[in-house]
């Protein structure tokens, strides 16, 4: 699982709520009944439900909060990085003055932590979100992706510097300014750590070489560009559905 924050109101629908409370000036936490692992108050957005009505709604009956100030903070989204599917939500920040009891549910308490805990139910999301809290900036995101020789080299040797792919799900996640790790399948000891420049996206790998310089792409100039060869790769239904995506990338070191 990966997850990323954006400015709020960036994203277009909304699954989800999440609120980072804070409580006598610490972070305050829910246990699910079935988990020994900390969470935040959140959860679905139900039919005819606002982001901020959703988020009122779980966060007393995930923590029994009765008196609280409330704010939206940024938007999110979670996905799994192989098939790239995932959803999108809300981050708030709550002030919370006042606990009652938490309502029957399947929460079975709270507690207060100076900081995260180790023991996060999601430690991919949880401390992304919270970072946002305190540093006010999006989250850089590392994606991997796995090359064969001759690009991995071109590419370590600054002779190819867009990568292509197809559009598919799981490359619509990548964003300008986020990092990828290139993996030589033939030796996955050896990578190489790039990041994104720019996006170009184009209806069809054809359409693609016909417009971007063929340097760029990894041939010299005495070569000729051959868009069939990503047939190899994609099939010719994957390749109408989904279009072609060029990830222009600089090496550098990811930190």
């Amino acid at each position: 699982m990966v997850s990323r924050t954006f400015d709020l109101g960036s994203l277009e629908t909304y699954k989800y709520v999440v609120v980072l409370s804070e409580y006598n000036g610490k972070i305050l936490l829910s246990r699910h009944k079935d988990r020994t692992t900390w969470e935040t108050q959140g959860g679905h957005i139900e039919d005819g439900e606002t982001p901020l009505d959703a988020a009122k709604r779980e966060l007393y009956e995930k923590s029994g909060a009765i008196d609280f100030d409330i704010e939206s903070l940024c938007d999110y989204r979670a996905w799994n990085e192989d098939t790239g599917h995932g959803a999108n939500g809300v981050v708030f920040k709550a002030i919370i003055r006042e606990l009652g009891n938490i309502p029957e549910s399947e929460m079975a308490e709270v507690q207060t932590f100076d900081s995260l805990p180790n023991e996060l139910t999601y430690p991919a999301i949880t401390p992304v979100l919270f970072r946002y809290l305190e540093t006010g900036q999006n989250s850089v995101v590392l994606h991997r992706m796995k090359l064969k020789a001759e690009p991995f080299r071109k590419i370590g040797d600054g002779l190819k510097m867009i990568e292509l792919r197809l559009n598919d799900e799981k490359r619509q996640n990548v964003q300008i300014g986020d990092y990828i790790e290139f993996t030589l399948m033939d030796d996955t000891s050896q990578k190489l750590t790039t990041r994104v420049v720019a996006l170009h996206h184009f209806s069809s790998f054809k359409e693609m070489y016909a417009s971007l310089p063929k340097e760029k792409l990894g041939y010299s100039a005495d070569e000729t560009s051959a868009p069939d060869h990503m047939d190899a790769y994609y099939s010719k239904e994957e390749q109408e559905k989904y279009g072609a995506l060029g990830i222009e990338i600089e090496l550098n070191n990811y930190k």
